[in-house]
């Protein structure tokens, strides 16, 4: 049978499920022997295990196998519940308290755990056949062993799901043999599930006022108010509170799934405890004799516990007419005048004939108020009648705010957390006390969604999983791809799985209706049949899939541990290797595109997981490379780009085009190194590049290296002269990068007329390239100190838009520069807001190399804290600036000298920098150091000569602050009048005030 033929074998009828393992020792049998023989042994050890699994079956329990004298019992296969951990509890406790009687023959010992096992479906429907395995099927067994008689040991997974709802008393580690030590706890009493009523009402103010409506409208004439909505979605909650907000609480009619247990009598607890014709009866008071019978008749017949031959005979049309009588008499009797407050909870589990009896108990003119809750399905497949006195409440998804009100309410105010609940607030409050990784889910919700799942066949239910393979949204053709059945065949079962709320249609396409419960339906399948499944859609060459997607695909079918054992044949495995690469490379250089340097290393390292080949190894080595020196990871870029160079050289030579992406990082972005290569290594890998270069004549490459020469020498003139002779040799993607380098090298020496002449060039490239920096960042700078501040701004908020998915130090040069365009313009609300985000964006990405442009933003949020005097804040900012990078230099003196220290002053700065000059007058203005500050105008003011009216503006509002004219001065009015009031600010301010 070939691989896929034996999955499809497979994949029927053996899953991947969540489940708790029950083993019960019968103790005392071999004495039993002993004393009357075997025979009556024998009978006595039936009886036993009747007895038993009498006690599992009522908790919804499947005994597989009786083993000697032991009985193995699963909970959660074939059909799984949302508490199936606590039934097994239950069932323990019964049998325990069944062998504690005096006339008991034996005592048992029981090991109870929770966990994951492969279960064949198909032997569950036979009897007594092997159908569970799993680490958890030994840890059961293991726990029982050790037990002693009377005595029920539970594992710790099953103790975490249960542990608000029994009475445990904790025994400490304990070691099996063939079993990790693990924690064990003796199970004293079980309890009910309990809810979380305990946290505070969020959101559905809406939701609520309509059923305070109708409770009101109740008062006068009978209501229905149905309650629908998904699993976890609130509404046993909502209900809850407006009992609780009118101080009355109702009678509960409890309706379960069809086998379960308490399925089969759902009316009894609108009995309220009464339970035969005498007590119904008396319940009724001063009645006549006659209409107390007639409504006793009625309700005992209908809750199952007293059957009517008279009613019986009726056709179901009088039944209904007499059941709907007595009930309304019987719930006004036992309200005392007061309007009767019934509650049918779950009833999309109540028989047709338990929905006409809510539908015609609520059309009536006689007081009372029903509250259904059901699933979304209900309200349509019900067939209820419309009326002006039923009031219909969908409730949808938390919004964001009262999603994170819950979450932070439960303990874990995750911002992810509450996006992978989705708004559900069962999802939110589990995951927030489960306190799990991202990658995991809690058992609670495991066991909820999979009994969420079991309501369906179980060709749904394969369905769904495969469906699951192709992603969280998928189509027709993927599941029929993943199935093998005809597309109008798969069609139909997803319109039926979407009417049911499995699912929810999007355009021509399905999404589960959530996220959570694509997980468990994905995790159902068998490691390997998801493997197979995957490399399915990935090797489909019909299909059009976006490069990422065929990656994933890809990675997921070969990534796993088992592959070479699923994958066992060598060269079929080396060919789809080779394929996944290539698509890893794909997907890699999209993202590359796109400036997500860290999005395209995730892919890459799973591409070098995947590669055995030099060949594919160097490739993946130089994109790293190219990813590195993208996201400013300056050593990790020559790390890697050293290792392409190794493996190119030892199947031939070094790609020529490959030596201007290896020197980027060293020549133009030497702030992202740690540890800058030695400048001779530097050198001798330029001359090996023009060699390369000149051999292959790859004039293109040549100028490349060019201009990086001529940028290495820090010679504005050589560089520009390079960047003309590149011109026409470069593509225009390319000449727009070297463009805004040599633009960045002319800013460093000062010279804004250069630049502007470079970037008038360089606006005629600008639909040629992507990159931000040749964009925005280039352009606004010059804007920015040519004295534009309206078209600086422009350009700032135009990359803040371009950038919001790029990764995170990249996104971090764009809230640099929201940060410095905010402080020149005095927009401090704006500034805090900036702060802000950066802060979180330092928060969410701990492991991420920043460079002094993030420093410098941050130092920028911190000076504006000191001008709004909040210096205990501004502190802790500046600390946190100084701690994102080890540059010796501080980016921003000024802020450094307003908090006490003006070390910053010693050392002037090098070169002809405007901004470095600027920078650094400012901190000598607020530092009150007239000599330095006079110094560093000489500097400013020769720089303001080509072309940099900020500096000259700025070194006039210096003389305005030495003179005591301050904002008088003509220099703060020179920069008020075209915006810079931050600029303005900043040098009034004084440290020590």
């Amino acid at each position: 049978m070939t691989a896929d033929g034996a999955m499809e074998a497979a994949g029927a009828r053996e899953e991947r499920r969540l489940v708790t393992c029950l083993f019960i020792d019968i103790v005392g049998s071999t004495e039993l022997t002993a004393r009357v023989g075997p025979e009556r042994q024998k009978r006595a050890l039936d009886a036993a295990f009747e007895e038993v699994r009498a006690r599992i079956a009522t908790e919804g329990g499947t005994v597989e196998k009786y083993i000697g004298d032991a009985v193995y019992a699963l909970f959660g296969a074939p059909s799984s519940h949302a508490d199936d951990p606590l039934r097994a509890l239950r069932a323990a406790h019964a049998c325990r308290e069944w062998a504690a009687r005096p006339d008991a023959p034996f005592a048992v010992r029981i090991g109870v755990e929770t966990g994951e096992a492969v279960v064949d479906l198909t032997a569950a429907a036979m009897t007594h056949q092997r159908m569970s395995v799993g680490a958890v099927v030994n840890t059961a067994a293991r726990l029982e062993q050790a037990a002693d008689p009377g005595q029920i040991l539970v594992g710790p997974r099953c103790h975490e799901v249960t542990a608000t709802s029994a009475r445990f008393r904790a025994l400490g580690p304990m070691t099996f043999k063939g079993l990790a030590p693990m924690e064990v706890w003796e199970l004293e009493a079980p309890g009910e599930a309990t809810t979380s009523i305990d946290l505070p009402f969020v959101g559905r103010s809406g939701d609520l006022e309509i059923l305070r409506l109708a409770y009101r409208r109740s008062q006068e004439r009978a209501v229905l108010a149905l309650v629908t909505g998904p699993p976890g979605q609130g509404k046993t909650r909502v209900v809850r509170e407006l009992f609780d907000g009118i101080g009355r609480e109702p009678v509960v009619a409890r309706f379960r799934p069809r086998g379960e247990l308490g399925a089969t009598a759902p009316l009894r607890g609108l009995l309220g405890g009464t339970n035969g014709p005498e007590e119904v009866a008396n319940a009724l008071g001063q009645l006549p004799a006659s209409e107390r019978e007639r409504i006793s008749r009625g309700v005992l017949h209908s809750s199952g516990l007293v059957p009517d031959e008279r009613l019986g005979q009726l056709n179901a049309e009088e039944r209904l007419d007499e059941v709907v009588h007595a009930w309304r008499r019987f719930l006004a009797a036992r309200s005392s005048g007061s309007t009767p407050i019934v509650w049918f909870e779950d009833v999309h589990w109540a028989d047709e004939e338990a929905v006409r009896l809510l539908d015609r108990l609520t059309l009536s003119t006689e007081p009372l108020l029903l509250v259904a809750t059901a699933r979304p399905e209900f309200a349509q497949a019900s067939g209820l009648r419309p009326s002006g006195d039923r009031f219909f409440v969908e409730l949808g998804p938390l919004d964001t705010r009262d999603a994170q009100e819950l979450a932070s309410a439960a303990g874990a105010p995750d911002r992810s957390l509450v996006e992978r609940a989705q708004g559900n607030p069962l999802f939110i409050v589990e995951l927030a006390r489960a306190g799990t990784g991202p990658a995991e889910l809690p058992l609670t919700l495991q066991g909820a969604l999979g009994a969420r799942l079991d309501e369906l066949a179980l060709t749904e239910r394969d369905l769904l999983s495969r469906a699951a393979v192709a992603g969280e949204t998928f189509d027709v053709e993927d599941v029929a791809a993943l199935t093998g059945r005809e597309p109008n065949e798969i069609a139909a079962a997803l319109g039926r799985l979407a009417d049911l709320l499995y699912l929810r249609r999007v355009g021509t396409a399905y999404r589960f209706h959530h996220g959570l419960l694509r997980d468990v339906a994905y995790g159902r399948l068998l490691v390997a049949d998801r493997m197979r499944l995957h490399a399915r859609l990935a090797m489909d060459p019909g299909r059009t899939l976006d490069a990422e997607v065929r990656a994933h695909h890809w990675w997921e079918a070969l990534g796993p541990p088992d592959s070479e054992w699923v994958w066992d044949d060598a060269a079929e495995r080396a060919t789809m290797r080779a394929a996944a690469v290539a698509a890893h490379l794909a997907a890699a250089e999209g993202h590359l595109a796109r400036n997500d340097g860290p999005r395209a290393e995730t892919v890459l390292a799973r591409a070098s997981h995947l590669a055995d080949d030099p060949s594919s190894a160097a490739a993946i080595a130089r994109a790293r490379g190219r990813a590195a020196t993208m996201d400013r990871r300056g050593d990790d870029s020559w790390a890697h780009y050293t290792r392409a160079a190794e493996l190119y050289r030892s199947i031939g030579q070094v790609p020529a085009d490959m030596y201007p992406e290896w020197l980027r990082a060293p020549i133009i972005g030497y702030g992202s190194f740690h540890h800058l290569p030695d400048q001779r290594e530097i050198r001798a890998i330029l001359d090996e590049g023009v060699r390369r270069a000149g051999e292959s004549a790859d004039r293109a490459t040549q100028a490349r290296l060019d201009v990086l020469r001529a940028i290495a020498s820090n010679d504005v003139v050589l560089a520009t002269n390079a960047v003309e002779r590149a011109a026409d040799a470069l593509p225009a993607r390319e000449l727009a990068s070297a463009l805004a380098d040599v633009a960045a090298l002319q800013f460093q020496s000062g010279d804004l007329d250069a630049m502007s002449r470079m970037v008038d060039r360089l606006r005629s490239l600008v639909e040629a390239t992507s990159d931000p920096e040749v964009l925005f960042v280039t352009r606004r700078r010059l804007a920015l100190w040519k004295g534009d501040l309206a078209e600086a701004h422009r350009l700032a908020i135009a990359l803040d838009e371009a950038t919001r998915s790029v990764g995170p130090h990249l996104r971090s040069h764009t809230l640099a520069t929201l940060a410095w365009q905010a402080a020149a313009e005095g927009d401090w609300a704006w500034l805090r807001r900036v702060g802000a985000e950066m802060l979180a964006l330092v928060r969410r990405n701990d492991g991420t190399k920043f460079c002094a442009m993030a420093h410098s933003g941050l130092s920028t949020v911190a000076l504006g804290e000191i001008r709004d005097g909040r210096m205990d804040e501004a502190r802790e900012i500046a600390a946190r600036a100084r701690a994102l990078n080890d540059e010796p230099d501080a980016p921003d003196p000024s802020v450094t000298v307003l908090l006490g220290d003006r070390s910053p002053l010693a050392v002037e700065p090098a070169g002809s920098s405007p901004h470095a000059w600027t920078e650094y007058g400012i901190a000598c203005i607020v530092a009150n150091d007239r000599e330095r500050a006079e110094a560093a105008l000489t500097h400013l003011d020769a720089i303001a000569t080509r072309g940099a009216w900020l500096a000259g503006a700025t070194a006039a509002a210096m003389r305005d602050e030495l003179s005591g004219a301050s904002l008088a001065g003509s220099g703060h009015a020179a920069l008020r009048e075209r915006g810079y009031v931050g600029h303005s600010e900043i040098l009034t301010l004084r440290a020590g005030r």
